[in-house]
């Protein structure tokens, strides 16, 4: 039984399991880092005009004019940007951990607790879920490498030739769609057309510690469900475990030598 912990590890018989998402860290995401530079900026620039507007509603002249004066809006400028993109990352968060635990609760049967700030997206992916109508294997279900990483997959379902014709409406790529064991993840982003990079390296990683859990080559190929979280739209983009697997292995091995703490790197030989 593995246990989740803290520190980007999972632990299973005193031994301890890199999470894929930890690996994926030595990667700097590009689209992650566009959103950080235009989410601070954009704050900081609000709160200075949000300012300057209430001393113009009041009239307050010598106000302005001191606000003119201010040189610490330069020198605090960074400050003021990251606690308006630690802000803006806490709503971001919250918001795509209340449509993912929606989804899990609707594929075991349980009740679906809908908050009012998602409900009109909620309708959406019920749609888009009752008519997928996936019959899953495993929810959440925890993955370990014997290669020493591991993670929790969102779910595990076959996927038919009829599901597969259900899908096409809502492909995003080239790539095409093809029956069988499917890992299947759920992404809410503020663009259903945001499929990034490290989402297929995170994926392949799942695909080939199920694979390797079952001995053999039972899944090939890994389905990233993207959801806008503002308007409900949906996208599908399937991802091949050939070549994703190898590649997350090759992001793995420089996690290994790079970014490894020194205690893992000694339990690793023993």
């Amino acid at each position: 039984m593995l246990a989740n912990k803290s520190n980007g590890f999972y632990e299973r018989d005193q031994k301890h399991y890199v999470s894929v998402t930890t690996v994926l860290k030595v990667l700097d995401s590009y689209a992650l880092g566009q959103w950080r530079l235009q989410t601070g900026c954009v704050g900081v620039v609000h709160n200075v005009l949000m300012e300057l507007d209430q001393l113009l509603r009041t009239q307050d002249m010598a106000g302005i004019i001191a606000f003119s004066k201010r040189t610490d809006l330069i020198t605090n400028a960074g400050h003021m940007a990251q606690a308006c993109l630690q802000l803006e990352f806490q709503k971001a968060v919250g918001k795509g951990s209340d449509i993912h635990a929606m989804i899990e609760d609707y594929l075991k049967g349980t009740t679906v607790v809908v908050d009012d700030s998602v409900k009109f997206v909620w309708e959406k992916i019920k749609e888009f879920l009752d008519g997928l109508a996936l019959k899953p294997k495993a929810i959440e279900k925890h993955l370990i490498s014997s290669k020493g990483f591991a993670g929790t997959l969102d779910c595990l379902a076959p996927l038919s030739e009829e599901q597969v014709a259900f899908l096409k409406p809502y492909l995003y790529g080239k790539e095409e769609i093809k029956p069988g064991l499917i890992v299947w993840d759920w992404k809410s982003r503020n663009s259903e057309d945001g499929f990034y990079p490290d989402s297929g390296y995170q994926i392949g990683a799942y695909m080939g510690a199920v694979n390797e859990e079952a001995g053999s080559k039972v899944c090939e190929q890994g389905i990233i469900v993207n959801i806008n979280k503002r308007t409900g739209g949906i996208r599908v983009k399937p991802y091949s475990l050939d070549p994703w697997y190898a590649h997350f292995l090759s992001i793995f091995d420089v996690w290994k030598i790079h970014a490894s703490p020194v205690w893992w790197k000694k339990e690793q030989t023993i």
